[in-house]
């Protein structure tokens, strides 16, 4: 089962009431989820996926990179929850890590991992 499947999957559960044990069984002859109910979830989980990922710039990927980053910004915001994005970049006031060390730290994700 690939990824973006299995992600769908346990959200799916989460927000459903359905029995997971049957909910999930894939139809032998369309390869489809046999229900209709996950059958048009699916469809559509799919299509934001590829909404999003069709808008994307081109990139290099590096598969040595962390799969999260977390862009650092403003550690210390005047407001709490709500850090400012400078507006020098070259400032040294945009660092990002592979750890999360600021409550105002925000998440990213490579694309090439968002794309399977």
């Amino acid at each position: 089962m690939d990824k973006s499947r299995q992600q769908f999957e346990e959200e799916f559960i989460k927000r459903t009431a359905l029995d997971a044990n049957d909910i999930f069984k894939i139809d032998d002859d369309t390869g489809e989820y046999y229900f209709m109910t996950p059958r048009q979830a699916w469809y559509w989980w799919q299509a934001s996926r590829e909404s999003l990922i069709g808008n994307l710039p081109e990139s290099i990927n590096c598969p040595t990179a962390p799969e999260l980053i977390w862009l650092q910004v403003d550690p210390e915001p005047e407001e709490i929850n709500k850090p400012v994005y400078p507006i020098n970049l070259y400032s040294g006031d945009v660092t990002w890590s592979a750890d999360r060390e600021f409550p105002t730290d925000t998440l990213y994700i490579r694309t090439d991992l968002i794309q399977k």
